[in-house]
């Protein structure tokens, strides 16, 4: 999943910078999370009008069962309701596939 701040501190439509990193909650109940496989990694990419900069948003997990529930915040935890504040939050390519493993 790709993540980004949408709005300058300005108020005005444009391009995120490094100061734009997004941390979300990212929760999957009803399965176990693999800590060593999951990873949030914030790069820059280079846009036609200049950098932008983009969170990217890694969760491996198993299934307890045969569901999960996702469940993505922009607050600092879901006790914690905070975080992100006055920011527009984009969330875009959010992929589950299937990981087989040895």
């Amino acid at each position: 999943m790709f993540s980004s701040n949408l709005v300058h501190m300005d108020g005005g439509y444009g391009n995120p910078t490094f100061n734009d990193i997004i941390d979300l909650d990212i929760q999957i109940d009803d399965a176990v999370v693999i800590v060593g496989k999951s990873f949030d990694h914030h790069y820059c990419s280079i846009h036609t009008e200049g950098l932008m900069y983009w969170n990217y948003h890694v969760r491996r997990f198993r299934p307890v069962g045969f569901t999960a529930w996702l469940t993505i915040t922009d607050w600092a935890s879901a006790k914690e309701r905070h975080g992100n504040v006055g920011r527009q939050t984009a969330i875009n390519f959010i992929e589950v596939q299937p990981c087989l493993e040895p």
